[in-house]
């Protein structure tokens, strides 16, 4: 077994401490890491792709979510949260947990090869259920 780096607990003491654990900051999105494909030429890939799951049958925006009243759609590479870089969901889980439900930041996507930034604001779920 490994451990988990401090780093990846320290926003969940903060939330404890706060008395706000069960509240997350979400976005309403599925999709797929890109960490791991490649362009051509070889280059590595980066971001979040918004797709349906395909084992659960997901879809990729969740109902009156942040993401989707934002305008995000399926097939939407996103690759920033204000100026972070994502690599994939655990990024986007990470970044997620620095700021509060209801709070607005900008998403930076790819959007049929044009880059394009939205104003978004995040929701919030419980955490443990499903959305």
């Amino acid at each position: 077994r490994e451990a988990i780096p401090i780093a990846h607990v320290q926003p969940l003491f903060a939330l404890v401490l706060a008395g706000s654990l069960l509240e997350r900051p979400t976005l309403g999105v599925q999709g797929i890491p890109l960490a791991d494909s490649r362009r051509e030429g070889g280059a590595r890939e980066r971001g979040f792709l918004l797709a349906r799951d395909p084992v659960t049958g997901a879809r990729a925006l969740v109902a009156g979510g942040g993401g989707a009243t934002a305008g995000l759609l399926p097939g939407d590479v996103i690759l920033k949260l204000n100026e972070v870089v994502l690599n994939g969901l655990v990024d986007l889980a990470e970044i997620l947990l620095a700021f509060e439900p209801d709070e607005e930041l900008d998403l930076t996507i790819v959007r049929n090869g044009d880059e394009l930034v939205l104003p978004v604001t995040l929701g919030k779920r419980i955490s443990g259920r499903e959305y």
